[in-house]
């Protein structure tokens, strides 16, 4: 039988070829690892606060439809609104802020603005205005 000499090259993967695929795995991961937190982050916002912004909101336009008009300066803690509270939940202490809601004569929430967020995270906010009848909620 005749003995076939291979190249030192083709027995096997190099130091530095190694190194190199370890490299890109570790900047992959590092990347998905970071996406993966955003993510995360956005449902817990989606999941505890959006709700709560929208109940408070719901609490403000029903309050209108019954006792008509009038102006609330700050919402946030008022007891005619339950749900326009502080509040802790598993993901974290989500705080309440509101500018003037105002109400028509005829009961229609007719201005105002209520936002919601983690107290560890303000730069994701859940955002309810009443520039859509009666009123819509979004994330920003």
């Amino acid at each position: 039988m005749k003995c076939v000499h291979t190249s030192p090259r083709s027995r096997g993967v190099s130091l530095v070829e190694l190194i190199i695929v370890v490299s890109i795995l570790a900047v992959l991961s590092s990347i998905a690892v970071v996406q993966y937190v955003n993510q995360k982050r956005r449902a817990e916002v989606i999941s505890y606060v959006l709700p709560r912004v929208r109940a408070c909101m719901a609490d403000i336009s029903s309050y209108c439809a019954v006792n008509g008009e009038e102006v609330y300066s700050n919402p946030v803690g008022d007891k005619r609104f339950p749900n326009c509270t502080h509040y802790n939940t598993p993901a974290g202490n989500v705080v309440m802020e509101a500018t003037q809601v105002e109400c028509s004569s005829s009961g229609i929430l007719t201005s105002g603005l209520v936002k919601g967020y983690f107290s560890s995270s303000p730069q994701l906010k859940v955002v309810c205005s009443v520039d859509v009848r009666p009123f819509r909620c979004y994330l920003e």
